[in-house]
C-alpha cells in the first residue's frame, strides 16, 4: 500500500491494513503516523482534538502531544477556538503568554488589544 511500513510490520506489529496506507482515514499514512510515534489506528492520538493528519500534514504539531509549544492550551483550542498559533506560546508576542490571555480576557492575536498604544504584556505588567 506503499505507506513505508512492510505488510509484516503492519500484521505483526502495528495491526493496520496492509492494503490501506492509511487504516486509520485521518490523513496521515500508517508509515508517517508511526514515524511521528502517533497510534495508525486512531484519529487523534493525544486527544487534543486535531486529528492526526492535520497535525502532520497542516498544523505541524505534534500528533502525540495534546500541548505541543506548552503554553497550556491545547492544540485543538488553540487552532480551532483562537485561530492561534499552536507552535507558539505567545501568538502575538506581546509578552504575555496565550493561556494568560485567555484567562484576562485580551486577545491572543493582536498585540494591543485594545489599541492604546501599550501592547497587552506591558499594561499588564504595569
Amino acid at each position: 500500500d506503499n505507506d513505508g511500513l512492510t505488510d509484516t510490520e503492519e500484521t505483526s506489529i502495528y495491526n493496520t491494513d496492509p492494503n490501506d496506507s492509511d487504516s486509520d482515514n485521518d490523513g496521515a499514512s500508517d508509515g508517517d503516523e508511526v514515524a511521528a510515534g502517533s497510534d495508525p489506528n486512531r484519529v487523534d492520538s493525544d486527544g487534543d482534538d486535531l486529528n492526526d493528519g492535520d497535525e502532520i500534514n497542516q498544523h505541524g504539531t505534534s500528533p502525540i502531544l495534546k500541548d505541543t509549544d506548552e503554553d497550556g492550551l491545547d492544540d485543538g483550542i488553540e487552532v480551532n477556538d483562537w485561530q492561534s498559533n499552536p507552535l507558539e506560546p505567545d501568538t502575538d508576542n506581546d509578552n504575555l503568554g496565550d493561556k494568560d490571555e485567555v484567562e484576562r480576557g485580551t486577545n491572543i492575536n493582536k498585540a494591543d488589544t485594545d489599541s492604546d498604544g501599550l501592547n497587552d504584556g506591558a499594561e499588564i505588567i504595569a
